[in-house]
């Protein structure tokens, strides 16, 4: 956030870091499984985690909300992403 220039912008930005690290704090406190990707890398870490190409994760999230969540919004789609992934994670520990 500190290289926004704009203002509210970067405020949005802050409250973003803000939600992710009570996120995490929590998780490790209880004890959860969890792993963080920023939206730029979520599809390239999951894939990982998941042994799946980008592609065929696109594929396979965009499919999950056709035709049940209009619009099925990017964000949205990469949360489920995470979610999955962080099942796998769990699964594993």
């Amino acid at each position: 956030p500190a290289r926004i220039g704009n203002p509210h912008i970067r405020a949005h930005a802050a409250e973003g870091q803000l939600f992710r690290q009570v996120l995490e704090t929590a998780a490790a406190k209880l004890g959860l499984a969890s792993f963080v990707a920023s939206p730029r890398d979520v599809w390239s870490k999951a894939g990982i985690l998941l042994g799946q190409q980008d592609s065929s994760l696109r594929t396979r999230v965009h499919a999950l909300g056709k035709g049940v969540v209009r619009p099925w919004r990017t964000v949205e789609q990469e949360a489920t992403l995470a979610g999955w992934a962080a099942l796998v994670v769990s699964a594993r520990s």
